[in-house]
């Protein structure tokens, strides 16, 4: 056998750093973290010796291989030329660059994994993933300089994960379905799916690592549910109704810092036109029954019965419509108030029977909760200096409208079509909306 006199050095890290691209397939996810690391660590190779991986790099090397068990794709680091160049140079002492490239791949490949562990695979607004990683990241740099002190490559990674309760039953459950996969016979399309559920929802919890809030209203778009959270714990639930597939509910951050009770309805002018106008056409007394109020665009309250309705249309309805306060109500006897730029909100209803369905897409976009009024009197008992759930009583008993100001709580409207159980289960719901086929395409395609 061959044996080497040197080992990768500077003079064999250095051209091929400066080559900031390498040449294909071995494009660097992260160049500037990679040169930085290797600054830090005077261009000293760390992941292998003589001719082959060190103990550090086998160590990563088989964290890369079962990166499916953390949701990510081992094809993302450079599994295959780390291989193909791990075998090359094991077998016949190959060229002392093939020994550097080695070690560059497998610090790209830590860099890389770390950085779609904390911040995900995919860009989120946009849908698609990283060709490059957007940033250096130098406490990422700092974080494998400590791994590789500290001999502890896997443990580093795992650190980097969401610490959510909610993510670690994502994690067991994804790994149970993989291994069992290869054994599975008739359900196999069915694991398959879950599995490409748990990976998409885990990368989802990814985007929200990085948020530190410990209490919020967490709205779930596929489960119909609400909740508040305080300390990764579920301190209150309900059911909502949702958009339609044909007017969704957005995700959204937000903060409710109000609520309205009794509060009038201005209807959107789609609704009013699209909706409101055939009925009040076929229905003269529609808007009076209904307790709706007119107003033209200078906001004149305008008798109904003075306007000439027929000639009106979609595009041409020069009105506002508003439901007055009541039972009768669209939004219920509780509406609650955060800015988005979407025009929603949380509300109560008069429709109640809704949440008698399992399938709760119901309604133009807002969210309808069915615990409306607990929901107010709950965070009222949050010491609130504005109002206490005994002058709230009052005010749902004077049945005046009135806006009541209470501590400022986040808001989270997420769509997550696995639902974490507390027995370590996992609850798969439909993709409403379809989201889970956009993301999955961005997340599998080409793997």
């Amino acid at each position: 056998s061959v044996v080497r006199q040197e080992i990768p050095s500077e003079n064999s890290l250095l051209p091929l750093l400066a080559d900031s691209a390498m040449d294909r397939p071995r494009k660097l996810l992260s160049v500037a973290s990679v040169n930085l690391f290797y600054a830090f660590n005077d261009f000293k190779p760390v992941w292998t010796g003589r001719s082959s991986l060190n103990q550090r790099g086998d160590s990563l090397l088989r964290f890369i291989s079962t990166a499916h068990y953390s949701g990510l794709f081992a094809e993302d680091y450079h599994i295959k030329e780390i291989g193909d160049i791990s075998r090359e140079v094991k077998i016949s002492a190959g060229p002392l660059e093939s020994l550097s490239a080695l070690d560059i791949l497998l610090t790209d490949a830590f860099i890389g994994i770390g950085y779609h562990i904390r911040h995900g695979r995919l860009q989120k607004d946009g849908m698609y993933r990283y060709e490059n990683l957007p940033e250096t990241d130098t406490a990422l740099v700092e974080l494998l300089s400590r791994s590789v002190m500290e001999n502890n490559i896997s443990g580093i990674l795992e650190s980097l994960e969401p610490e959510k309760a909610s993510y670690k039953i994502l994690k067991k459950q994804l790994k149970r379905k993989l291994d069992s996969l290869s054994v599975a016979a008739g359900h196999a399309s069915i694991l398959e799916d879950q599995i490409r559920q748990l990976t998409v929802n885990m990368e989802q919890l990814r985007w929200e690592a990085t948020d530190s809030s410990e209490r919020y209203i967490f709205v779930n778009i596929p489960s119909f549910k609400l909740g508040i959270v305080e300390h990764d714990s579920l301190v209150f639930e309900s059911n909502v109704v949702v958009g339609t597939t044909g007017t969704p509910t957005p995700t959204l951050d937000a903060v409710i810092k109000s609520f309205v009770v009794f509060p009038a309805w201005n209807v959107p002018r789609k609704i009013a036109a699209h909706e409101l106008l055939p009925k009040i056409k076929s229905d003269s007394s529609y808007l009076s029954s209904h307790n709706y109020r007119v107003y033209d665009n200078s906001g004149k309250m305008i008798d109904p019965d003075s306007i000439s309705w027929k000639k009106y249309h979609a595009d041409n309805f020069p009105f506002r419509i508003q439901q007055s306060e009541g039972d009768h109500n669209a939004l219920g006897i509780i509406k609650f108030i955060f800015a988005n730029e979407y025009d929603v909100y949380l509300h109560d209803t008069n429709a109640k029977k809704s949440f008698d369905k399992e399938y709760r897409a119901l309604s133009h976009g807002c969210v309808r909760v069915e615990k409306a009024l607990d929901m107010a009197r709950f965070l009222l008992n949050d010491n609130n200096p504005y109002c206490s759930v005994n002058d709230f009583e009052r005010y749902i008993h004077s049945r005046q409208q009135r806006q009541i100001c209470m501590n400022p709580i986040d808001l989270r409207i997420r769509y997550y079509t696995c639902e974490p159980r507390k027995d370590g289960s996992v609850y798969f719901h439909p993709d409403v909306y379809g989201v889970n086929s956009t993301i999955m395409e961005a997340m599998f395609c080409n793997n």
